[in-house]
């Protein structure tokens, strides 16, 4: 979470993978390639999943967990209209798009049930790559693709892979 005034811009999954436009097997298939829309979305406990919201101002996070909870003024959390997220498939990870302070604050204080407007199979892409913590490495040859840049999705990465298992 970064909800400082001044502060980098939120991580997104090219930040935290890989190119997505490399080759992960002999047939040059990419991540972007293999990572399919679901046919169906995906419904999510917030304390059950890897949630990605990015809140971005700090006031407006402030009043979201100051307002939400049982006898406060919003009451407990419940998705509206505003709240957007895609969700990835096996874990489940969302990527929060809209509705950042008010579902970091859910997180917070108790989480809720989320739905995700789409969901895509990263399935192909665990079937194709791992990591050792240092390198994220092609199944098909042992070819390092690039260096891990963070250590918890390579974590969260090898979890979906056994999660396939």
């Amino acid at each position: 979470m970064e909800a400082r005034e001044f502060h980098k811009p939120a991580w997104d999954a090219d930040d935290l993978l890989w190119d997505k436009s490399l080759p992960l097997n002999e047939a040059g298939d990419t991540r972007a390639s293999l990572t399919k829309k679901a046919f169906r979305t995906l419904s999510v406990d917030l304390n059950d999943a890897v949630v990605f919201p990015s809140p971005w101002e700090r006031w407006r996070l402030l009043r979201s967990l100051q307002n939400l909870g049982k006898k406060r003024e919003w009451g407990t959390w419940r998705q509206d209209r505003n709240h957007f997220g895609i969700a990835w498939k096996p874990w489940p990870i969302v990527w929060v798009s809209n509705g950042n302070h008010s579902t970091m604050a859910a997180l917070i204080c108790g989480g809720g049930k989320f739905k995700c407007y789409e969901a895509y199979d990263f399935g192909a892409v665990l079937q194709a790559v791992r990591t050792d913590g240092v390198h994220w490495i092609r199944l098909d040859t042992g070819e390092v693709l690039e260096p891990v840049r963070s250590l918890p999705m390579a974590g969260i990465f090898e979890i979906g892979r056994r999660l396939l298992i």
